[in-house]
């Protein structure tokens, strides 16, 4: 079952990182644009080391996995993507999740607002493939002959879309995936002619300078999961 937590993360003093401790896991949000690992100049783990002395969770963390192994961090987050980073307690919480989640018992929720309307709930099971040339993106497969433009073999996901809310031009949803791959909601919006709003890589958006997309949380069947039912 889903649990809709009824209670709002906290701020880590003296920074406005906000996180939040549900049972073998600890979570972290993570702002638009910033990476999830090292790498980059600006990323989440090298924020929480510079935390670790303010609080239990951070240091333990380091003590446990070290910087090296992420703080023990289940999932990432792409850089335009804002919302909750996954931290294991232990090595075996971590190894017991990594398993669920190459079993796709592991359900990842995100809310994320769309150009267009959407008026009924639609599963997206269109192929992902890597783009040949261009790094950065992700194609949808619908003939063989889309398999040219891409490399490597293509991802055989899907998408649960649910409209929330229609507002003006822009429908609020929420996205769940059971598989996944990089990129997998905004490719299969775009896909679907409904584009995440602020996405410049698969539909031009001049009007917004970020991406309309946020990681809730996590469900598994018949465990606690945790969505985090309000955009921070």
């Amino acid at each position: 079952m889903i649990y809709q937590a009824n209670h709002s993360l906290k701020t880590l003093a003296p920074t406005n990182l906000k996180y939040l401790d549900v049972g073998d896991i600890w979570c972290v949000y993570k702002p638009h644009n910033i990476s999830s690992t090292q790498g980059e100049r600006a990323n989440m783990i090298d924020r929480l080391g510079s935390q670790a002395a303010n609080h239990h969770l951070i240091s333990e963390g380091i003590n446990i996995f070290g910087l090296q192994e992420e703080l023990g961090m289940l999932t990432r987050l792409d850089h335009e993507t804002a919302g909750l980073l996954r931290f294991a307690k232990n090595q075996d919480i971590k190894q017991r999740r990594i398993h669920d989640q190459k079993l796709w018992l592991i359900e990842k929720i995100y809310h994320a607002d769309v150009t267009g309307w959407l008026r009924e709930p639609i599963i997206v099971s269109t192929p992902i493939m890597h783009h040949r040339d261009d790094d950065r993106k992700m194609i949808a497969i619908h003939s063989r002959s889309d398999e040219y433009n891409g490399r490597s073999s293509p991802h055989q996901v899907s998408t649960m879309i649910t409209p929330i809310e229609i507002d003006g031009s822009v429908t609020h949803i929420q996205a769940i995936i059971h598989q996944w791959c990089r990129h997998q909601i905004r490719v299969h919006c775009a896909d679907i002619s409904t584009p995440i709003v602020g996405d410049t890589l698969y539909h031009k958006s001049a009007s917004h300078d970020w991406l309309h997309l946020w990681s809730l949380g996590i469900n598994r069947e018949g465990n606690t999961g945790l969505v985090m039912v309000d955009r921070i």
